[in-house]
C-alpha cells in the first residue's frame, strides 16, 4: 500500500473502523471532530495528529490505548504543538496564543530570501493616489510575461505561506489571494510583488494570534 495513490484514503478508513470499534464516531456536523459514545472526551484528527479534549486521564487512556493497539504514539500532555502551530496555553486567562516562528524561518529561508535593510510594511505594493485629481485609474499590468522556473516560484510561495496564513496571519491572505490569480500568468510585476511580499514577511515579527474562552 505504501507509495500508492489511493494509501491516503485507506489508511483513513482503516483507522475510521479501528476507532468505530472502540466506541468513537466522527461528527455528522463537523468533519474531522470525533466524541465517544459515553466517554467526555473529543478530539480532532488531521491526517495522523490528534488534538484532544478530555476531562480525566482515565478518558485519555482509553484514546491512547486505543490508538496502541495497532500504531506507534506519542503523546505530548502539554500540548505544546499541533500541526506545526505552537500553541501557549494561559489557563488562568482562559486564552491560547498561537505562533509559528520556526515554520515562518523555514519558509523564509527555503527562498534565500535575505532580510532587506528597508522595513516592509505592507505585504503589497499598493497604487499610489493622485492627489487632486478627479478621476483615480486602477493600475492595469502591461509588462511581458516570464518563464516557468518564475511562474514555478510564485506558486510555491503561494502554497507555503497560505497555511501559515491562515493558521496565524490574517493580513498575508488578501496578497497571496492577489498572487495566486497571477500565478498562471505571472509578468515581471509579478515577481516584485512576489519579493515585496517575502521582503514583508522577512521584516515583520512573527504573527501571533490569540483566543479567548
Amino acid at each position: 500500500m505504501y507509495g500508492l495513490p489511493q494509501s491516503g484514503s485507506l489508511g483513513h478508513d482503516l483507522l475510521n473502523q479501528r476507532l468505530n470499534a472502540e466506541g468513537y464516531f466522527q461528527s455528522k456536523i463537523v468533519p474531522g471532530l470525533w466524541k465517544h459514545e459515553v466517554r467526555p472526551i473529543q478530539f480532532v484528527l488531521v491526517v495522523d495528529d490528534f488534538g484532544i479534549k478530555y476531562i480525566g486521564n482515565e478518558d485519555l487512556d482509553h484514546l491512547v490505548q486505543s490508538i496502541k493497539k495497532h500504531y506507534d504514539v506519542t503523546v505530548d500532555r502539554e500540548g505544546k504543538e499541533y500541526l506545526k502551530i505552537e500553541l501557549d496555553w494561559d489557563y488562568k486567562n482562559r486564552r491560547v496564543h498561537l505562533s509559528m516562528k520556526p515554520y515562518l524561518e523555514k519558509a523564509l529561508r527555503q527562498f534565500d530570501n535575505l532580510v532587506p535593510t528597508q522595513r516592509r510594511d505592507s505585504p503589497y505594493p499598493h497604487v499610489e493616489p493622485k492627489y487632486g485629481a478627479k478621476q483615480q485609474f486602477a493600475d492595469y499590468d502591461t509588462p511581458k510575461r516570464v518563464g516557468k522556473n518564475e511562474q514555478t516560484h510564485v506558486q510555491k510561495v503561494t502554497e507555503k505561506f497560505n497555511y501559515y496564513a491562515r493558521a496565524v496571519d490574517p493580513t498575508m491572505l488578501t496578497p497571496i489571494s492577489a498572487l495566486a490569480a497571477q500565478q498562471s500568468k505571472p509578468t515581471e510585476n509579478t515577481m516584485q510583488r512576489t519579493q515585496h511580499f517575502l521582503d514583508y514577511a522577512a521584516t515583520q515579527e512573527p504573527a501571533v494570534t490569540t483566543y479567548r474562552a
